[in-house]
């Protein structure tokens, strides 16, 4: 029963997503969303490399720190950060590598995959106060997302 109120709401997110997003946004020319279209299996393997490497580099800096506690009296707040943005950064890699099979196949479950990632750094922004962050971003993602949603079947 809980999952039927969660693909609820997410319907109906979606739905209000799509209406000031993709109906009332000003539209992208068909061409550029074609060009986005086209890359976006591209970009995504250059995320998850990147993310990978970003994974390990978080590790590093982690180990670091554990090994110096004094950097917690001078920045208590850095172990939240570290958490919400590891959680985040292997949420989100996951998600890119899941989505890789449907952004090549142009399918719905690829696309959905990129919307899951989309809404997983909106929550990291807010949990972590960059609220300019998660104005811009999430909006910049989630108007390029339904711009070129038509094209995933």
């Amino acid at each position: 029963m809980a999952n039927t109120k969660q693909a609820a709401n997410l319907s109906q997110l979606d739905g209000v997503l799509n209406t000031y997003f993709g109906q009332k946004a000003p539209a992208l020319p068909a061409n550029i969303k074609q060009i986005l279209v086209q890359f976006a299996p591209w970009l995504a393997v250059l995320g998850v490399v990147f993310s990978v490497y970003a994974i390990f580099g978080l590790m590093r800096t982690q180990a670091i720190i554990n090994s110096m506690p004094i950097a917690y009296a001078y920045a208590p707040q850095a172990g939240y950060t570290m958490l919400v943005s590891g959680a985040s950064l292997v949420i989100n890699t996951v998600l890119l590598v899941l989505a890789l099979k449907g952004l090549f196949a142009k399918t719905k479950p690829g696309w959905m995959f990129m919307f899951y990632a989309t809404l997983v750094n909106a929550v990291s922004s807010l949990l972590m106060l960059n609220i300019v962050g998660l104005i811009i971003g999430t909006g910049l993602s989630f108007y390029i997302l339904y711009q070129v949603k038509s094209y995933y079947k």
